[in-house]
């Protein structure tokens, strides 16, 4: 069980750094600018 848990927790934790990429990314291709606070929009 033990790998079964940290493959579940690998994936969340790569679909969160997904997420954030992907809203790094849509952000920065509309205003041209880097805006590192775009979690707190």
């Amino acid at each position: 069980m033990d790998w079964l848990n940290a493959v579940v927790q690998g994936t969340l934790l790569g679909g969160l750094y997904a997420l954030f990429a992907a809203g790094l990314s849509l952000i920065f291709g509309v205003m041209r600018l880097v805006n590192i606070a775009h979690g707190d929009l």
